[in-house]
């Protein structure tokens, strides 16, 4: 997904319906999920569903909840006009957007909650008011959270899309909207189909997931095979177990895409995000500049009350004459849930005054971190005499820590490629420029303390600058 001047977050991603007389198409309902297979083998285990449609904002019935369990909302819209969104409340929970995917007519959404072991009930509301909108609501006992949460839409073709999930014995799930034909779904094999409406309109909104449990690290795919010619939003999420089936620390799914950087520039504001209590964010920075100068990143900030940033690490050799460009990571601990943050970096000097984009900020964050994490390792590395492929080796310094790496190439825009067990989580790239800015992570925590890797191996023929650290696990 290389793009001049672009900007790509992986991991780490919306439709019309007219009903007479204001009716409900389908009565709202709740009932027990039956005990498929997959939650008979799984630590994970499905409690309650409850559907809900209608026009405009609707509301799920009572959901019943005696403990606390983790609550996902599958949205479905259709739109007025292109760009629809919603906001999931009710219950007095703490909902969070895990992802939304509204590239075509209509919206697809996913929302979570930790419950607090009394009945509740959800409420959808969306932006554009006046049509269709399917609200799917689950429980699940045995979970820690959520893990990956990915989207895919097309112009026209048969809903699919390809998850990595972040632990074993996963519940994965996605929900879809076609804006173009009210047609029933024919699912890929080993899937069942949990909520399915059509309207009046000709849409058609819908909920499905894997029959089978996730393999970390093993990628996995949902679809369906017809329809094939319609245009579609389509949003996946994996539901994790306990945090003993997977241990460590994961990037919670509002990490925010990354911030390209103006040139001529004396700051860079990250997109907003709103993050959930107890997680750490990190403000990471891969930039372009000049090689006579010594830059750095001057101070970090975010909006609302002030949070504590600390450095995790600087890497900014120069050669002088040829050769510039550093690397720069900050962390805080967040204690609370906000709503629409922003963090934003002072430079010590203004960006350099070429093509843009010059360099990313990708904020980053964190759950089941330890909320200090000033004595995590990290490691810098560059070459800016010679060149070579990017590789540090960090030594972390205790179990299930995540290892993160941050990368500026000084002399090409190529995507890097990287070895097994890693992942290019974020990159910005700049073909006018010949430059290339991007985050990489371990695709699962350490299992002991020692020696890791993080590198591309290709290209291999580069001045760069690179900042290896570990995230300490609660």
């Amino acid at each position: 997904m290389k793009r001049a001047g672009g900007a790509r977050l992986g991991v780490l991603g919306v439709v019309v319906g007219l009903v007479l007389g204001g009716t409900a198409l389908v009565p709202a309902s709740i009932s027990p999920l039956p005990k498929t297979a997959a939650a008979a083998t799984s630590t994970v285990t499905r409690d309650r569903i409850a559907k809900a449609f209608g026009v405009g904002t609707v509301s799920t019935p009572a959901i019943p909840n005696s403990v606390s369990e983790v609550a996902v909302a599958f949205v479905s819209l259709d739109d007025v006009v292109a760009g629809q969104t919603a906001v999931v409340s009710g219950g007095g929970l703490a909902w969070h957007l895990a992802g939304r995917t509204n590239a075509q007519r209509g919206d697809a959404e996913i929302w979570w909650a930790k419950t607090v072991g009394a009945a509740f009930t959800a409420t959808v509301s969306p932006a554009q008011s006046g049509r269709s909108s399917q609200l799917t609501v689950m429980t699940f006992t045995g979970s820690a959270g959520i893990g990956s949460v990915v989207g895919a839409s097309a112009a026209k073709g048969a809903p699919t899309l390809s998850l990595s999930p972040v632990a074993g014995g996963s519940w994965i799930g996605a929900v879809g909207m076609d804006f173009d034909s009210a047609t029933p779904r024919t699912i890929g094999g080993r899937q069942t189909l949990d909520a399915q409406s059509v309207d009046g309109l000709g849409d058609t909104y819908w909920v499905q997931h894997l029959d089978a449990t996730s393999t970390a690290g093993q990628v996995v795919t949902v679809n369906d095979t017809a329809p094939a010619t319609d245009r579609f939003d389509f949003e996946g999420i994996e539901v994790t177990g306990p945090r003993v089936a997977s241990p460590g620390v994961v990037l919670d799914p509002s990490t925010p895409a990354p911030a390209p950087v103006a040139n001529n520039a004396a700051w860079v504001v990250s997109p907003s995000f709103s993050p959930p209590p107890n997680t750490v964010l990190y403000a990471v920075f891969s930039m372009d500049s000049l090689p006579t100068s010594n830059s750095f990143v001057a101070g970090v900030y975010n909006s609302g009350t002030q949070l504590t940033w600390h450095q995790t690490n600087l890497e900014n050799h120069t050669n002088g004459t040829t050769v510039g460009g550093y690397v720069h990571v900050f962390w805080a601990y967040n204690p609370g849930a906000r709503t629409n943050m922003t963090v934003a970096g002072g430079f010590n000097s203004r960006t350099k005054n070429v093509v843009p984009p010059v360099g990313l900020l990708q904020v980053l964050v964190v759950d089941h971190a330890q909320a200090n994490q000033a004595t995590a390792a990290s490691r810098i590395g560059w070459n800016v005499a010679g060149t070579s492929a990017p590789s540090v080796t960090v030594t972390t310094t205790a179990p299930n820590s995540l290892v993160v790496a941050v990368f500026d190439n000084w002399d090409s825009s190529t995507t890097p490629t990287v070895p097994a067990g890693q992942v290019v989580t974020s990159i910005v790239q700049n073909n006018a420029d010949r430059d290339a800015y991007w985050l990489q992570a371990r695709t699962a925590p350490t299992a002991a303390p020692g020696p890791v890797t993080m590198n591309a191996t290709a290209p291999s023929d580069i001045h760069w600058h690179e900042i290896a650290w570990e995230i300490l696990a609660a």
